[in-house]
């Protein structure tokens, strides 16, 4: 995995859409739509609260960001017997580093951490550990589909549909190469002359993806404009 921006990065998480709209476009913006249907059992696990477990990890974001769906899935559909956050995530990282997916290590900032390439083996993995149905000729089970590069109506679509994504950023200006949790997006639109895009004449609407990012336990905002190269897994 390639060098992460830190939380020291000059470009700070997002915490505010219509703060960071009005900042980047001029004028004044309003929240229009709002889809998160995963917000009553989204959990937001950090890096930093398990950065001291089981003598210390390093570049974990993946484990974290498989830790918070995995808790989130159990919030939702109630799965029996799946312990607290650290032990969850300790059962993740020992997984990953059994099957040589998950590197606890930083070697000049270069290597360590997710190989980004078996993520999906990695989560599936991980799910059927804490007897989360996964296979399709199992009721009930859970859909774990990858989508490389995707557009941003893919994001919008699968948003719309109720799914949870499972997203790999990479030389994000603010994360840098990093592992995330998107549950649902919001949209924001200018109220005045001073945000139109004034070659089209028409109010800008920009449209902010909703993640639990793994270094904030509040709602974090990613412009789906600016999201740069990414992959998804659609988790439903």
């Amino acid at each position: 995995m390639p060098k992460t921006i830190t939380e020291k990065s000059k470009k700070k998480p997002v915490a505010d859409p219509v703060r960071d709209a009005e900042e980047r476009c001029g004028g004044a913006f309003i929240r229009k739509k709002t889809v998160s249907p995963w917000e009553p059992w989204i959990s937001r696990c950090t890096t930093g609260q398990f950065a001291g477990l089981d003598g210390g990890y390093h570049r974990h974001c993946g484990p974290t960001a498989i830790t918070n769906l995995i808790l989130t899935l159990a919030g939702r559909y109630g799965y029996p017997d799946i312990p607290l956050p650290d032990e969850v995530f300790s059962n993740v990282a020992r997984i990953g580093q059994k099957m040589k997916i998950y590197w606890n290590t930083d070697i000049l900032g270069y290597f360590g951490g997710t190989y980004d390439i078996l993520t999906e083996l990695y989560i599936r993995n991980c799910l059927r550990h804490f007897r989360i149905p996964v296979d399709k000729k199992l009721p009930d089970h859970v859909s774990v589909r990858w989508h490389g590069l995707p557009s941003g109506i893919q994001f919008l679509r699968a948003l719309d549909e109720g799914k949870l994504l499972y997203l790999q950023l990479y030389l994000h200006p603010c994360y840098g190469t990093h592992h995330v949790l998107c549950y649902g997006y919001t949209t924001v639109h200018s109220t005045d002359s001073g945000g139109q895009d004034k070659e089209k004449n028409r109010k800008q609407r920009e449209i902010y993806l909703i993640i639990a990012d793994g270094w904030n336990r509040r709602p974090r905002y990613l412009r789906l404009k600016s999201r740069g190269l990414c992959n998804f897994f659609a988790i439903e």
